[in-house]
């Protein structure tokens, strides 16, 4: 794929509230889903998206797209399938792309567009995620970055983001999948931070009984990484759909919890009085559960796997954020199959798929 002459144009930056449904080209199916969730009255924090566009623009502009052209024309394309030839191939990529800077025309956009969230928040060097938003749903293969603050900072995350894009499983997936071997192009969407009390991840319909009636809710202390990075057996909740009725609720010891900090996120210990209570409170529950039973309805009745955080910093009803949803995966609708492995229990097979939920 030889970048040299393409003329780029367009649009480099969109806020999340100017996005719809056809999209999806342009910005990447997270930012459309986003998008949908603000149209639908979730609360979802601000922010906006580099088009898919800008990521082509900075390969072509900053000849990167041709060094890594030229570099991977050294390898047999079937060899990167295998993980020690895209190691080594993703390692020399990243270390092509190090020191990079974004065009001078785009950083000034990224720029203008993260000082006007800053002036929407009131906050100045607002603190947000930057996370990758790509056309097809490539789950766990792309960087995430949590508490970026400053322009500086921002600008070297966006870089990492599609950095990723050339990471050794990226690389090696791409190829098991029969895609193009060099890369692909991403969009990345940056959201104010949810400075998180608790976090985690919905489903709307039970995982494991594949029972419509019935959503799961698991949560911890923190960020929902607090699953991912602490270890915790989160705690578990099981309501009725219709009538909200809490039907289940299992409160796991909760010892550690990932929280923000001035230098991005850190694991703490959680306080002594706070380890085996509730990360959610009843009103909270019913709350997450009509918005999802909202976002299931729009989808056309598609179960949905939601992640929420729940902020610190608002009082309810206005605490409750929706990050993320996209189509639950595993279950097979109207019978009681799931592909939950033989041997493992119910428990673990929800916390599974809350840590793949996350890791996305």
């Amino acid at each position: 794929m030889d970048l040299a002459g393409v003329k780029m144009v367009g649009d480099l930056t969109l806020w999340l509230k100017d996005i719809n449904k056809g999209h999806v080209p342009v910005v990447g199916r997270k930012c459309v889903s986003l998008a949908e969730l603000i149209r639908m009255g979730a609360r979802v924090p601000p922010g906006f998206a580099l088009t898919i566009k800008a990521n082509e623009t900075m390969m072509c502009e900053t000849g990167i797209g041709n060094k890594v052209h030229q570099y991977l024309e050294g390898f047999e394309p079937r060899s990167l399938g295998e993980f020690s030839s895209s190691k080594r191939a993703g390692n020399d990529i990243l270390q092509i792309m190090k020191g990079v800077r974004l065009p001078e025309d785009m950083r000034d956009e990224l720029f203008k567009s993260y000082e006007e969230l800053c002036g929407s928040t009131g906050i100045p060097n607002v603190a947000v995620s930057v996370r990758s938003s790509g056309p097809e749903s490539r789950p766990g293969l792309f960087e995430t970055y949590l508490n970026v603050q400053g322009k500086e900072e921002l600008e070297r995350k966006v870089l990492a983001c599609w950095a990723s894009v050339f990471a050794p499983r990226a690389i090696a997936n791409r190829v098991q999948q029969g895609g193009v071997v060099e890369g692909e192009y991403i969009g990345v969407v940056i959201l104010q931070m949810v400075n998180a009390r608790s976090a985690g991840v919905l489903f709307s319909v039970n995982p494991i009984t594949a029972n419509l009636n019935e959503v799961v809710i698991e949560g911890s202390w923190g960020l929902g990484e607090s699953v991912v990075q602490a270890s915790v057996a989160p705690d578990r909740f099981t309501i009725d759909k219709r009538t909200l009725e809490l039907k289940e609720s299992i409160i796991n010891e909760k010892p550690r919890e990932v929280i923000l900090t001035s230098k991005g996120t850190a694991v703490e210990a959680v306080a002594p009085e706070r380890k085996a209570i509730s990360c959610l409170s009843e009103e909270e529950i019913k709350e997450l559960v009509r918005l999802a039973k909202i976002v299931e309805i729009h989808y056309g009745g598609i179960p949905q796997d939601v992640e929420w955080a729940i902020s610190a910093d608002y009082s309810f009803p206005d605490n409750v954020f929706f990050l993320q949803t996209r189509p639950v995966v595993g279950v097979k609708w109207g019978s009681k199959y799931t592909d939950k492995p033989p041997g493992k229990s119910a428990a673990d097979h929800i916390a599974d798929l809350m840590v793949e939920r996350i890791t996305r």
